[in-house]
């Protein structure tokens, strides 16, 4: 059968390397984001790496030739075991030796692996006792990079099986190997949604303790009219805020005289008298918000949109670690559904000026010096629905430092978003 690709004409090919270079590039970063937290969460001792469309870089015989192109290593940590479905019901012989791409961190590693497969379903021999074949791999014998041979200790027929892979011994620092996963091309659709994780919530506190003179960041939400935003729209992006682990905020509420959500941000306000401020107004909605703002920076939370529960302290984290005091923060985001699946997530690259010219992709999560803004006189909020480009286009040129956060802090919904023509609101920026 002859290759479809080669009935494709020359910019054709072209076309289909970069669509898939890209969808390589962000799966491998899906794929670092996802196990990273779940690897290192001290409450999960099992990773099923299947639940997440993911399976060890493996093969059956030795060979250096990978068509797997897109990988990410995890460590392989004392206490953690590592399982994933391997389907060898087209074998045609018995399986002996099971190649496995490992990593050593460029040194010798005093550890060991267990690999342990076991039938699925369950195959109880005349014992009455579960058949398991394992094998061991002992560290200093581990090639980086490479394939490494697991010999069984007895032949694998085929059918359909669930791998263990355990390090007993690793001490999670310096004698510790590493697994290569992939997420084939091919199953990039699966990668269209996914749950979106974090550390634990006790880590995270722990962090949040070691903060000293945490600044006040207040959040500026301008709930303007929207006939697509619904009461549990707002009460998702509310409760967003209320619980955050980063407890320094307050939330200044900027809304219609007879906005018909009035009950709801009051209520909240109850709830939370010191942090939620709420001034109603017919015009200028931003600076309205800006006004009741009194900490030492600000952030903009568009109605419906949610915060990770993570995303003040993040911010806060940034502003205590870094070297120069930030004058505006800036984080990777995501989409959201109506039922809270997340889906194309945005890696932002680190600061670029001339980027910024064509397009907003800085977006939210932001984070922006309140006396700076103020200086600047706020926002302008008549320039063609996207006063908050205009904003950061005008205050990045008297901002002395810009720092990008490379994690997911912002959960953007995309039902919601402002319908308007983005070549128009372009001319209409850059001509402002």
């Amino acid at each position: 059968m002859s290759n479809p690709d080669s009935f494709l004409r020359p910019f054709e090919k072209s076309l289909l390397a970069a669509e898939k270079h890209y969808w390589q590039a962000k799966i491998s970063q899906l794929i670092s984001q996802v196990t990273t937290h779940l690897i290192f969460s001290p409450e999960m001792s099992l990773l099923e790496l299947h639940r997440y469309h993911l399976t060890p870089v493996i093969n059956f015989v030795m060979s250096d030739n990978s068509l797997q192109a897109i990988e990410a290593s995890i460590p392989i940590l004392s206490g953690k075991t590592i399982r994933w479905q391997l389907d060898l019901t087209t074998a045609t012989t018995s399986l002996t030796t099971l190649f496995i791409k490992l990593g050593t961190g460029g040194r010798i590693n005093q550890c060991q692996l267990i690999l342990s497969i076991f039938q699925e379903p369950p195959l109880i021999d005349k014992n009455g006792q579960e058949v398991i074949v394992t094998a061991r791999l002992d560290g200093p014998t581990a090639r980086d990079n490479h394939w490494n041979g697991f010999i069984l200790d007895r032949p694998l027929p085929p059918g359909k099986y669930l791998c263990h892979l355990q390090s007993p011994d690793a001490d999670n620092r310096v004698h510790t190997l590493f697994l290569w996963l992939t997420a084939p091309y091919e199953e990039r659709t699966h990668w269209g949604y996914y749950r979106y994780t974090m550390m634990p919530a006790a880590v995270l506190r722990a962090e949040l303790a070691q903060l000293k003179s945490p600044p006040l960041l207040s959040i500026l939400l301008p709930l303007t009219h929207h006939e697509a935003l619904t009461e549990s729209h707002l009460n998702r992006c509310l409760h967003s805020v209320t619980q955050q682990i980063y407890p320094h905020w307050e939330l200044c509420i900027s809304a219609e005289v007879a906005t018909r959500f009035q009950t709801v941000i009051e209520e909240y306000q109850r709830y939370h008298l010191r942090q939620v401020k709420i001034a109603y107004t017919s015009t200028a909605f931003y600076n309205t918000a800006l006004n009741l703002a009194s900490g030492e920076y600000v952030i903009v939370l568009s109605p419906g949109d949610i915060l990770t529960e993570d995303a003040l302290l993040q911010m806060a984290k940034a502003i205590h670690q870094l070297t120069e005091s930030p004058d505006m923060l800036y984080s990777d985001e995501d989409s959201i559904q109506d039922n809270d699946p997340c889906y194309a997530p945005y890696f932002k690259p680190d600061w670029s000026p001339e980027m910024l010219k064509g397009q907003f992709y800085t977006g939210q999560l932001g984070v922006y010096r309140t006396h700076l803004l103020k200086e600047l006189c706020g926002f302008q909020e008549d320039l063609y629905q996207q006063p908050l480009w205009d904003m950061v286009l005008r205050f990045t040129q008297y901002a002395q430092h810009i720092h990008h956060i490379p994690k997911i802090l912002y959960h953007h919904r995309h039902s919601l978003s402002l319908s308007s023509n983005r070549i128009d609101a372009l001319k209409f920026i850059q001509a402002a």
